[in-house]
């Protein structure tokens, strides 16, 4: 059985979900055994946390940042330190020039979100995406586009200069343990994957000649996971894998969600995460022209086994017409490898309200437990 809880009291903005690229909006602090989600009220409106202290159960709702012209589709970013921090980024619509092409960053210190801060100023140049992860020593990393593809990291709490990176288009970031960035992004048709060794983004590795949509996380092991969206032999989008061993050495690609390929519907970008015990689990659904808004996902074992293709939620109604996978809780960082494996698949979907949505907060339990009650808001 599964936990299912909503988050959320204020409305989330309904296409949200609606992206290029799978979010990072879902973290774990083991230090304080709390977990934290971030999501956007309402298009243009405020940027908003939910916390649990309970492992799900119930929510806590907040304002993070008030009465902002917030382009959530762009991406809001959620990572927590080893201390417990929350740290968001996100970008930002200029409205008096009509771009977004501002990327702005807060943090929550002693119960207090800090004023946001101004990252970069893109310009006349639109921010088509931003990503983000943090590593065991605190180091932020994010990742985004505009007229080339950059790089900045907060280092010792002090944000670091832009740094263009080898690679274009980033959909993805994650560190292993020896602390090395690896950035995976579209490179105008191929997927690549580029690592910072020494301070020197090295030459791009190429993980597929075409698609988009990049999911990645490590495991414990060093190995890294990517999934992404591509054609498959029926002429539908399918679910494709791929992992570069922590030797360096990339496997073979697996078709690993073709199951609707031929029928005539596409899928949707996956989430990918790792569980502690590296196994992956890749969550996805159906585009809205099936008449399908379930929610599906596959379980890849540590040893490459594939799993039959199994319902994660069917009782959702994705919002808006739009999609209903949000985020998961992905494996790199200071603490989420922490979280039992039994937890997983987990996720954070969206139900339709109206043109707006709620967020269900969903893992996997021993006992047969289902909550529906909604967060506290708090002000």
């Amino acid at each position: 059985m599964a936990i299912k809880v909503r988050i959320n009291t204020a409305v989330i903005w309904g296409t949200i979900a609606q992206a290029w690229y799978p979010r990072r909006a879902l973290a774990y602090s083991a230090t304080t055994a709390r977990w934290w989600a971030v999501y956007a009220e309402t298009f243009l409106n405020n940027i908003t946390v939910a916390y649990s202290d309970n492992n799900g159960l119930t929510w806590t709702e907040e304002v993070a940042v008030a009465g902002l012209a917030a382009f959530p589709n762009l991406a809001i970013v959620l990572v927590v330190d080893s201390t417990g921090i929350p740290h968001i980024i996100w970008v930002d619509y200029l409205v008096p020039m009509g771009f977004s092409n501002l990327i702005q960053y807060t943090n929550r210190v002693g119960g207090v979100w800090a004023a946001p801060v101004n990252l970069y100023n893109a310009g006349a140049a639109n921010i088509s995406n931003v990503v983000a992860c943090i590593d065991s020593a605190d180091t932020i990393h994010i990742t985004f586009q505009d007229a080339t593809s950059n790089y900045m990291a907060r280092v010792g709490g002090v944000w670091g200069g832009l740094v263009i990176t080898t690679g274009s288009y980033p959909g993805a970031i994650d560190i292993n343990s020896t602390l090395l960035p690896h950035i995976v992004s579209e490179a105008g048709g191929p997927i690549n994957m580029v690592r910072r060794v020494g301070g020197i983004w090295q030459a791009p590795e190429v993980i597929s000649a075409a698609g988009w949509g990049e999911s990645v996380s490590f495991d414990s092991s060093d190995n890294l996971h990517v999934a992404w969206i591509d054609a498959g032999g029926g002429g539908d989008n399918i679910i494709k894998y791929r992992k570069r061993t922590a030797a360096g050495a990339w496997l073979a690609t697996v078709d690993v969600i073709d199951d609707w390929d031929g029928t005539g519907v596409d899928a949707l970008p996956p989430i990918l995460t790792v569980d502690i015990d590296g196994n992956v689990y890749i969550i996805t659904q159906k585009d809205n022209w099936s008449g399908d808004d379930t929610v599906y996902y596959k379980k890849i074992t540590a040893a490459g086994g594939v799993g039959a293709l199994s319902i994660f939620d069917a009782a959702i109604t994705r919002p808006g017409g739009a999609a209903s996978c949000y985020t998961g809780l992905f494996h790199g960082g200071s603490s989420s490898s922490l979280v039992a494996a039994s937890y997983h698949p987990l996720a954070i979907v969206l139900q339709n309200n109206g043109f707006d949505a709620d967020g269900y907060f969903e893992r996997q339990t021993i006992a047969p437990t289902v909550q529906t009650n909604p967060a506290t808001e708090v002000y």
